[in-house]
């Protein structure tokens, strides 16, 4: 996943977060928690943000695809923090 352009990447983490999205609705936390720390993992890694030489920055597409990561970045962390309350973790929802 760390090696595809941006627009792909999105793609990459929204089929992973509709995943996650199923299994939380399940009710099956936990596994939807293995998931969503997976997407987490990817926006960790120095790969998800700076690995873009290959690309043409200046397209409205690249940036588009840009500030969707972004913005799945703090979807996905808002909900792992949403699991680990409904699990009483408060502490790792800080």
């Amino acid at each position: 996943m760390f090696k595809l352009p941006a627009v792909e990447r999105v793609e990459r983490v929204l089929a992973l977060k509709e995943i996650s999205n199923k299994l939380f609705r399940g009710q099956k936390f936990y596994k939807a928690a293995k998931m969503y720390i997976r997407i987490f993992e990817f926006f960790k890694s120095k790969d998800s943000k700076g690995n873009y030489s290959k690309e043409d920055s200046t397209t409205e597409e690249f940036r588009e695809a840009i500030l969707k990561l972004r913005e799945l970045e703090k979807t996905n962390l808002t909900n792992l923090a949403v699991i680990n309350l409904k699990q009483t973790q408060y502490a790792r929802c800080i």
